[in-house]
């Protein structure tokens, strides 16, 4: 490998910007990598959003994730619970249960809105290293339960399920995938779970499937994994906080929001 000038600005590994790269003596090659110029990236917080435009975003994800869902991996559980009979991989056949402890655990929790509820230690601990890859998918769909609890202003149980896991996730998984949770802990995932995150949160359906492709081209199965997690959490918020409108309606016949707040909903 031919090494640039020092302070040469250079592409050398696809989807990152260095400032230098150094290559020393054949004997004992090493390879130095400068990020001293690279900028740090942040997600971008979504538009206002309500309970009435996340349904939205939730029933038009619901119309593409039929014909899209690939199966490997965790994908299937990003439908609705009616759509459990869907053809499964075994990886998701084994998360079925501890996911849907999960998912009880959430519409219990957004419902009592603040009262303490402890998470369900027995089912964070399956789902931790749960299916094979650098990135297990349980691990990958608890990281997206994570990132959408922060985007639902819910942090105070992104924090009860990240010391719920807490225990296992020094045994039970990889340091690789043990670096992504931690992130995700703090409410940060990669760029196209943000992207499709915001769009179903204000109703945007014009790049859905475009954001559902960027999904399908993480890793094996890692998008589709973390999309059904989110979709879980996103679910268990909208479900807990619906109630009866007016003569109001959301696409599907659910019913919408009509109050701006409710059970701490925005």
């Amino acid at each position: 490998m031919r090494p640039p000038r020092t302070g040469a600005p250079r592409d050398c590994v696809r989807g990152w910007r260095c400032s230098w790269v150094r290559v020393t003596s054949a004997c004992r090659p090493t390879l130095a990598i400068s990020v001293a110029d690279a900028a740090v990236w942040t997600p971008e917080p979504p538009s206002p959003w309500s309970a009435t435009s996340l349904g939205a975003g939730l029933a038009a994800l619901d119309a593409l994730l039929p014909e899209r869902l690939r199966g490997e991996g965790l994908g299937v559980l990003a439908l609705p619970w009616r759509g459990s009979g869907a053809a499964q991989s075994a990886v998701a056949a084994a998360a079925c249960e501890p996911a849907g402890a999960l998912s009880a655990f959430l519409h219990r929790a957004i419902a009592r809105n603040g009262d303490q509820t402890s998470p369900p230690v027995h089912a964070l601990h399956a789902l931790i290293g749960l299916g094979p890859g650098l990135t297990p998918s349980g691990d990958d769909l608890l990281g997206g339960v994570l990132v959408a609890l922060h985007l639902l202003g819910r942090p105070d149980l992104a924090e009860a399920l990240w010391h719920g896991t807490r225990g296992a996730l020094e045994t039970g998984t990889n340091a690789i995938s043990r670096a992504h949770f931690t992130a995700a802990a703090r409410g940060l995932g990669g760029a196209a779970l943000h992207g499709i995150l915001n769009d179903l949160l204000t109703g945007k359906r014009a790049a859905l499937a475009a954001r559902l492709a960027a999904i399908d081209r993480i890793g094996h199965s890692s998008g589709w994994d973390a999309l059904a997690g989110a979709t879980i959490a996103l679910r268990a918020y909208f479900s807990s906080c619906r109630f009866r409108g007016p003569g109001s309606k959301l696409p599907g016949a659910v019913k919408q929001i009509s109050a701006v707040r409710r059970l701490g909903c925005p």
